[in-house]
């Protein structure tokens, strides 16, 4: 369970279990549920991420 953490909370949503990782210049945005993680979106860095 703690690597599924490893990502930083989103900002604009502040939810513990929606987190993002950057990879290269993409943003990878997910959640958590249970003891997996569902990709919700992957973003170019310089996009605006919309809730």
């Amino acid at each position: 369970m703690q690597h599924l953490k490893i990502g930083r909370v989103v900002p604009e949503v502040g939810n513990e279990f929606m987190r993002e990782l950057f990879v290269f210049q993409y943003r990878i945005v997910y959640e958590i549920k249970a003891n997996e993680i569902h990709i919700l979106t992957v973003i170019h860095g310089k996009r605006i991420f919309d809730k």
